[in-house]
């Protein structure tokens, strides 16, 4: 529920939220831009905000292992 971090993007970039070791990492087209410094607690909940009228999120996969 807390800020941690920001990047830019493109229509078209892809995003991945993963837990690798026990930290969430962050990744915009393959390349991490946060990871977080305490572990993952279950369950995962993934937010997100829109500043255009126009913005989008699509083809979106959620799994857990």
């Amino acid at each position: 529920g807390a800020y941690r971090s920001d990047t830019r993007f493109s229509s078209g970039d892809v995003f991945r939220i993963q837990v690798l070791d026990g930290k969430v990492t962050y990744s915009r087209n393959g390349s991490v831009f946060y990871t977080s410094k305490k572990s993952a607690d279950s369950p995962l909940q993934a937010d997100t905000a829109f500043y255009n009228l126009y913005g989008a999120i699509t083809n979106i996969i959620m799994m857990t292992e």
